[in-house]
């Protein structure tokens, strides 16, 4: 509940396979009464410790829509950056390199599904 006393209910479906985490949202609801369905969507994440420290030796953020939106954000601890590559529908791919751990995430905007990261 938001500071508003708005709710938002979201129904997904998730997978673990060791390392690799999916998840993909079905459905949201609105304070009990707008109702949103999404077609196929994939939201992954994959990571890697090191034996050692337990520390973050790389991860892998992935976003895929039926919209035919690609992101996948590319941590690397050794040269602590990350690498954002991006393809929308008809466009060209992106690749972009920042510094630090880059999270990738998704909200809702008006009933649709849309990503951001920092």
């Amino acid at each position: 509940m938001d500071k508003a006393g708005n709710t938002l209910k979201m129904y997904k479906e998730f997978k673990r396979n060791g390392k690799v985490q999916i998840y993909s949202i079905k459905s949201i609801i609105y304070n009990d009464l707008e109702v949103f369905n999404f077609d196929k969507n994939l939201y992954s994440v994959v990571f890697n410790l090191d034996k050692k420290s337990d520390s973050l030796n790389h991860v892998i953020q992935r976003w895929f829509d039926k919209k035919d939106t690609l992101i996948t954000v590319i941590y690397k601890n050794k040269e602590n950056e990350s690498e954002i590559i991006r393809k929308d529908k008809g466009d060209k791919l992106e690749k972009e390199k920042r510094q630090g751990l880059i999270l990738l995430y998704i909200y809702t905007n008006n009933g649709n599904l849309e990503f951001g990261y920092e």
